[in-house]
């Protein structure tokens, strides 16, 4: 329990860390957007150059606020993979074509090595990744080379492709190597002020990666250049059959896992039900504690019991809360279907503190806190499925 109080106070002092960066990089440009526009204002004569840097200034916060949606998505995992097989070839060949454009003022030489590799990825959120190296080497190399290339090799006797792109640009350090991908992360060296961005491309780089199980690296050498590359299985039949399953196999899992809700709002009651119905999960919606004892004693038979009861923990009750509902109803289903094994309880709740949770464990509960993630709730779900 302090292990997992320490990972959730570190995730608290991540978030608020976040949230402050945000805020600043946000307001940042709709400052200048506000001092644009006054200017604009106040001026009897069109001044173009003031109009194309509010256009600017509108453009960058609608960027920040674009990846910041995304990360939020990502984190709550509101995107699945869609994972096909599929030419490297074409898809690098396309990235570069479209780079050319951005190189064609700068004296800078861009290669792309062509490859006959087939891969099995997300063909969207891998052209992501390698859109932002692509166009990373291309901004911070003012002059000089990027290579765009791969190297095939095997892991876990699997052929893996690494897709690299190198550059002989300022490079950086190897602590910037270690924290490159964080939010907000950007070098902060003088040859480097001026040039766009907010330092969030990267971390939305990570999070793909990581959504993908596709490693994304980092190696770079002061003054001399660096090399951001993203390992991505190849097309063989087995690793086809494997990710298809790692893909699908929430999904599989919680097909029809029957779900009986407990909460006393019907706001929550209806958008956890979206959620669950878009699981493919069936959810019977209980919003209060004479309906969740109506429900349980209309249950004629052991085929009926639901496979997970979630409960929410304040319900508007005073002589009765979450926990003790769910003990009620589970104890009366036991006893009523002696051969059947408990029916797996989760509580949610947005108490702070180690107290409920801790009573929640000793009875052999499962604990979530609100604001509840969905991929934290459909990871218990699925732990849950797989054992019935």
């Amino acid at each position: 329990l302090r292990r997992a109080k320490k990972i959730a106070d570190d995730a608290n002092a991540s978030k608020s860390t976040f949230m402050a960066l945000a805020g600043h990089d946000i307001l940042q440009p709709l400052n200048a957007a506000n001092l644009y526009a006054s200017s604009i204002l106040d001026s009897d004569n069109y001044n173009p150059l003031v109009m194309q840097q509010l256009k600017h200034a509108i453009q960058n916060t609608e960027s920040i606020i674009s990846s910041l949606l995304e990360i939020s998505r990502l984190d709550m995992g509101g995107m699945v993979p869609k994972r096909d097989v599929f030419s490297l070839h074409d898809l690098l060949q396309g990235l570069v074509n479209d780079a050319v454009l951005l190189q064609s003022e700068s004296d800078l030489t861009l290669r792309y090595r062509p490859t006959s590799v087939v891969v099995f990825s997300d063909k969207h959120y891998l052209r992501r990744i390698l859109q932002n190296f692509i166009t990373n080497a291309i901004k911070y190399t003012r002059s000089g080379k990027v290579l765009v290339g791969c190297r095939r090799h095997y892991r876990h006797e699997k052929p893996y492709v690494t897709i690299c792109v190198i550059d002989n640009g300022p490079g950086i350090s190897d602590h910037e190597c270690e924290i490159i991908f964080n939010d907000f992360y950007r070098c902060d060296r003088q040859d480097q002020h001026g040039i766009p961005g907010v330092g969030l491309g990267l971390s939305v780089v990570k999070r793909f990666g990581e959504l993908l199980h596709h490693p994304v690296r980092c190696r770079s050498i002061v003054a001399s250049g660096s090399c951001f590359s993203v390992d991505v299985p190849m097309a063989d039949a087995d690793t086809i059959k494997q990710l298809s399953h790692a893909d699908t196999l929430a999904f599989d899992h919680l097909h029809n896992l029957r779900i009986a809700y407990v909460d006393d709002d019907m706001h929550n009651l209806l958008a956890t039900s979206a959620l669950l119905s878009h699981w493919q999960c069936q959810v019977v919606l209980l919003e209060n504690v004479q309906a969740a004892r109506d429900y349980a004693r209309a249950i004629k038979n052991k085929s009926d019991l639901p496979d997970v009861l979630l409960m929410d923990y304040q319900l508007g009750d005073t002589q009765v809360d979450g926990l003790l509902l769910a003990e009620e109803l589970v104890g009366s289903w036991q006893q009523r279907f002696i051969a059947s094994m408990p029916v797996p309880v989760c509580i949610v709740s947005a108490a702070t503190g180690d107290e409920l949770p801790q009573k929640v464990e000793h009875l052999g509960f499962n604990f979530l806190s609100k604001p509840v993630k969905p991929a934290r709730l459909r990871a218990l779900l699925t732990q849950i499925a797989q054992h019935k």
